[in-house]
């Protein structure tokens, strides 16, 4: 299979992940809620340098809120970080922005007519935390000559079509990294119990191989069906072949069950989860969260000077009672993201001036992950020139599920699978 192919495949499982976290409403790793923890907003912060003259119009598209998710706390989230942007970045090119914001309301049909406002508005490019709608949005805004900016994505044409700019690297954080976590642990033989879904497992068997062999780690695909009562045989069945880790990929009742069956089934290895798993449910029933790893592109450390000024700028900007966690972090992400690769432009604020600015940008640093940088130079990742970053954090759990220490996982060498 050729390699193009396979990041597509994997790119799949990536979106149907975006799509499960939008009602996460985590304690835990990554999209940690407001903890009571205070921040100096004022010192944090720093000096202002607000954005001058007329408003600079930017497209914001989210998945809404509908019976099924709600992530009226990402867009809460999007606006404060514009504010800031605003107030203490000076705006883009010296102007303040203003977010010309439209719901998806997770329908491809919605996604349509986004685009189609999009396009209406002239906006110069659109900015986007997370959706469950990759395909539908991310290549026809392109298409319309719209360009569009995002923390993650996955979907195929979203890794290729130019004029999409993905901050964070979803390939690293849910395969190539915990891969790369078994052979630094000393495995041989790794597991991955997915939510049996196609988008997911199917490219999860294609992918994952590949990825996992180019450390000298075999892995088995584990494909569950949601509705499972009970993970413990299935789980069982694998433990026969003496894997030295499990990864749980899935919504939060999935991860739950899953890890059930791994303390039912007695295996006491590595076990890593993605943030997505993380919610207060999972937190309050696994008994076994101690040791547990995450691989994710953001950080919930309270001594993070990235998580201070995320709590700052949502702390001064956002409505009191908005979640900070959830998805909340990703429509930050995007905002200061963007605002941040287009430190350099001047002068008019168009497609063009923005494209030119990405295409120039130096390494940046990533909001909310510390020690990562990003370069949207279409350069930094040649299995995916759309993607602006090779790096991810790592963090183990304690026994109450929240993070340890974050540390930088180099993630280049890892996509060169040839």
């Amino acid at each position: 299979m050729k390699v193009r192919e396979v990041v597509a495949l994997l790119g799949a499982g990536a979106l149907l992940l975006a799509a499960c976290g939008g009602d996460d409403d985590s304690g835990g790793a990554d999209g940690k809620g407001d903890d009571g923890n205070s921040v100096d907003a004022a010192k944090v912060l720093g000096a202002k340098h607000a954005g001058t003259g007329d408003p600079v119009k930017i497209g914001y598209v989210y998945d809404g809120t509908t019976d099924v998710i709600d992530n009226a706390n990402e867009l809460a989230a999007a606006k404060a970080a514009a504010q800031y942007v605003n107030d203490y970045l000076g705006g883009i090119a010296g102007r303040p922005i203003e977010l010309d914001v439209c719901s998806t309301d997770q329908t491809p049909s919605g996604a349509a007519d986004c685009v189609s406002q999009m396009a209406a508005d002239k906006v110069p490019i659109v900015l986007n935390g997370v959706t469950g709608q990759g395909p539908s949005l991310f290549p026809k805004l392109a298409e319309a000559g719209v360009p569009a900016f995002t923390p993650g994505t996955g979907d195929q044409e979203s890794l290729f079509t130019p004029g999409i700019y993905i901050m964070g690297n979803g390939i690293v954080s849910l395969v190539a990294g915990p891969a790369k976590v078994a052979a630094d642990a000393g495995s041989d033989r790794a597991a991955i119990v997915v939510i049996d879904v196609p988008a997911a497992s199917g490219a999860l068997e294609e992918a994952a191989p590949m990825f996992y062999d180019n450390v000298d780690v075999k892995v088995d695909i584990v494909t569950v069906p949601p509705d499972t009562p009970d993970m413990t045989p299935n789980i069982a069945a694998e433990l026969s072949k003496e894997p030295g880790q499990f990864q749980v990929i899935g919504d939060s009742p999935f991860c739950a069950k899953a890890l059930a069956g791994l303390a039912n089934a007695g295996f006491d290895g590595q076990i890593v989860i993605i943030p997505q798993c993380i919610d207060e449910a999972l937190l309050s029933s696994a008994t076994n969260l101690e040791g547990a790893v995450v691989t994710s592109f953001t950080t919930s450390d309270p001594a993070s000077e990235e998580f201070q000024l995320y709590e700052a700028v949502m702390d001064t900007y956002a409505d009191d009672g908005v979640d900070q966690g959830g998805t909340a972090p990703s429509g930050y992400q995007a905002v200061v993201g963007f605002a941040r690769a287009m430190a350099g432009l001047q002068g008019e604020v168009t497609t063009d001036s923005i494209k030119a600015a990405f295409a120039a940008m130096p390494p940046t640093e990533m909001p909310l992950a510390d020690g990562i940088t990003y370069q949207c130079d279409g350069k930094q990742v040649t299995l995916a020139p759309n993607i602006c970053s090779t790096d991810v954090l790592r963090t183990e759990l304690d026994a109450e599920g929240q993070p340890g220490e974050y540390t930088v996982l180099k993630g280049a060498s890892l996509l060169d699978i040839g």
